[in-house]
């Protein structure tokens, strides 16, 4: 890693992790225990209110065995099995937190170049975390340059949605409003015909021309649900947004092992 970008990933880390308080962190943990008490998450809870204690005290010896606990419980944390859950959190949101907790342990102990590492490590483990909650100014100073190619092929797939004038065939058939009114209208010519040939009564005429009726309006109703086109522009819109998130996830992970293995 050479120095621009090592000085560029702490001074960026430096002010993510100055933007988020300890204390915060402690308690949203807290809260998750309470919800599911896992050990995980009681290890990860102890390493941050080890931090603190070790920011708080002024002995020299006492504030270096506050930060050996909170890293011993913090490293048997990163090499968790990221296709599980614990407390119905992916492992790796614990995995991000541990390496959030070792940048701290690190940056106290002036290892700048660990605690660089941990930073990125975050960003290997849960990208989306990391650049939208645990470290965005780091998101928006090296990671988001590198991007460019995942967001011209956002705004080439919005100016389509937005472009596109049609609502698909099959929007329309999930609805099932398609099916009913073409069997409204088939059946009640069906019937409507066969009393014309002698087949039924007057009755049924009437009949077969009301179900036909109805099945028009039907088909009246779904066109003018097919001609709001701006509501299928939405929801195409919204799933684009998820395609985004996750091939920027995809992105920053690749950009977070490349530079780890410089």
């Amino acid at each position: 890693m050479d120095i621009v970008t090592l000085q560029l990933i702490l001074k960026a880390g430096k002010l993510s992790l100055d933007a988020i308080k300890k204390e915060a962190m402690v308690k949203q943990l807290n809260i998750l225990i309470q919800k599911s008490d896992q050990l995980i998450s009681r290890e990860i809870k102890a390493a941050y209110e080890a931090l603190d204690d070790a920011l708080i005290t002024s002995n020299i010896k006492t504030r270096e065995i506050r930060l050996n606990f909170c890293e011993e419980n913090l490293l048997k944390n990163t090499n968790l099995d990221p296709g599980l859950t614990t407390g119905g959190f992916s492992n790796k949101y614990w995995m991000a937190l541990a390496h959030n907790g070792l940048a701290f342990v690190c940056t106290l102990r002036e290892d700048s170049n660990l605690a660089a590492k941990h930073l990125i490590k975050i960003y290997e483990c849960d990208p989306r975390l990391a650049r939208q909650k645990l470290l965005p100014e780091l998101y928006v100073q090296l990671f988001q340059p590198q991007c460019k190619n995942v967001f011209d092929w956002h705004e080439k797939e919005l100016k389509s949605i937005n472009e596109s004038n049609f609502v698909p065939m099959d929007a329309l058939v999930k609805t099932g409003a398609v099916a009913i009114a073409i069997g409204s209208i088939v059946a009640g010519f069906s019937l409507a015909l066969n009393t014309r040939n002698g087949f039924s009564s007057s009755q049924n005429s009437f009949a077969g021309s009301r179900i036909a009726q109805g099945g028009f309006k039907i088909a009246e109703e779904v066109w003018k649900n097919s001609n709001n086109i701006e509501s299928f522009r939405q929801d195409a819109r919204n799933k684009l947004h998820k395609q985004l998130e996750n091939k920027l996830d995809e992105r920053c992970q690749e950009i977070a092992r490349s530079l780890l293995s410089e």
